[in-house]
């Protein structure tokens, strides 16, 4: 049975149920934002070295969260080695934003290029951790930016249903 709605015509459920959905997609864009921010100032002490280019593909994906149909999405798929003290590593990071795919494909063939063209490749490991690299240690502030939108609207949409709770 449902209850009936609140002076604002809007059903108790809905209402709770908007605070809930907007409140945790908003925690999770600032648990992202977090992430993003820490994982900049962690990289930032990291150490660099040569490395060598394993692999160097641009990925082709599908999408169907488009309105004009189905989207194609871009990504890059890399792997490189190098040495640390002796020991050997593989890695396939390339950037903080880990597994970052677009519609635009200039971009990512404009990263392979710059990864193939790079030789010797410099690599950014953790020394307390060896086997967490990356190739490029600067962050994207457009991913951050959306990411930081996201959050915005979310949380504006979980204070736009409790409000109209309250009232």
């Amino acid at each position: 049975m449902s209850e009936p709605p609140t002076e604002t015509g809007l059903p108790l459920e809905v209402g709770i149920l908007g605070v809930v959905v907007f409140g945790l997609w908003a925690a999770y864009h600032c648990y992202r934002i977090a992430g993003y921010l820490l994982t900049r100032t962690a990289v930032s002490r990291y150490t660099t070295v040569k490395g060598r280019l394993i692999q160097n593909e641009l990925t082709k994906h599908r999408s169907f969260f488009s309105s004009s149909g189905i989207t194609t999405t871009w990504g890059n798929e890399v792997s490189y080695t190098y040495e640390v003290d002796g020991q050997e590593y593989v890695c396939e990071r390339i950037h903080i934003v880990d597994g970052w795919m677009t519609s635009d494909r200039s971009i990512h063939e404009d990263m392979r290029s710059r990864l193939a063209n790079q030789a010797p490749l410099q690599v950014y490991y953790d020394p307390q951790h060896p086997q967490d690299a990356l190739l490029i240690r600067e962050m994207n502030w457009g991913v951050f930016a959306v990411e930081v939108l996201l959050g915005l609207i979310a949380t504006a949409g979980a204070i736009l249903f409790a409000t109209r709770l309250i009232s």
